[in-house]
């Protein structure tokens, strides 16, 4: 589901039996790039602040465990959404703006970025991707 241009909502393939559930992220398959870095986000007060920021790589963005409010900004539309859960997963393209917000205690977030932090670059307003016309 598109949220703005340039962000989608995907929706995890999840495998549950009496063991618990079971997400694989593989590329072209719940992963919509060749990933280069993985990372994860744990916040320690619930009212901090992530990102903050626009980038040149694809992220994708799942929660492994709680919650946030995600911002975004293509530069010409605005978008905030919850991300509750694991079964979702938030997929920005290059340029779209980003805060992390409003995080429940406990929140752990899992980013796969299609660039290494030495390949990728950092804005602090968003770099128009689309033109209207």
């Amino acid at each position: 589901m598109q949220v703005i241009e340039g962000v989608e909502l995907l929706t995890h393939v999840v495998h549950v039996d009496e063991r618990g559930s079971l997400v694989a992220l593989e590329e072209q398959d719940g992963l919509p790039f060749a990933p280069r870095r993985i990372f994860y986000i744990t916040v320690s007060d619930p009212s901090s602040e992530r990102a903050g920021h626009a980038g040149t790589s694809e992220e994708l963005i799942t929660i492994m465990t709680g919650s946030v409010t995600v911002e975004l900004d293509n530069g010409i539309r605005q978008a905030s959404l919850r991300l509750v859960g694991n079964q979702k997963a938030l997929w920005i393209r290059p340029g779209v703006w980003l805060r992390l917000k409003e995080f429940s205690p406990g929140t752990i977030l899992l980013v796969v970025s299609s660039l290494t932090y030495a390949e990728s670059r950092h804005f602090n307003r968003p770099q128009p991707l689309f033109q209207e016309g």
